[in-house]
C-alpha cells in the first residue's frame, strides 16, 4: 500500500478570484458592487484568507480594482477579458 500524503503535507492552497467581468447583466461590474462596506472583490478575498490560502491572486478586467478591494491579495490584470473566463484563469494561473 502506499502511503497516502496528510492535508498539510503540500502547504498552503493558492486562492484565485476572477474579478475581471463587466456583469453586463447586473449593468455594473459585480467585483467593485459595496456590501456591508466593503466591495464583493474584497470578501472573497476575506473567505480566501480565512481559509488559509497563499496567495490570494485577483483578476481585474472591466473595472480597475483599488487597494481596498484588494487587501492582501496580489493583482493581475486582464486587458482582453471580454475574450472570456478562461483567459482570466490563464492570466491568473501564469
Amino acid at each position: 500500500m502506499s502511503e497516502r500524503a496528510g492535508p498539510d503535507s503540500a502547504g498552503p492552497l493558492a486562492a484565485l478570484v476572477l474579478a475581471a467581468g463587466a456583469g453586463a447583466r447586473m449593468g455594473r461590474p459585480k467585483a467593485t458592487i459595496v456590501w456591508r462596506g466593503r466591495s464583493l472583490a474584497r470578501h472573497a478575498v476575506a473567505l480566501a484568507e480565512a481559509a488559509g490560502c497563499e496567495p490570494v491572486v485577483v483578476v481585474e478586467g472591466a473595472a480597475p480594482l483599488s487597494p481596498d478591494d484588494l487587501g492582501p491579495a496580489l493583482k493581475v490584470s486582464n486587458p482582453t477579458w471580454p475574450i472570456g473566463q478562461a483567459d482570466s484563469l490563464r492570466r491568473g494561473l501564469a
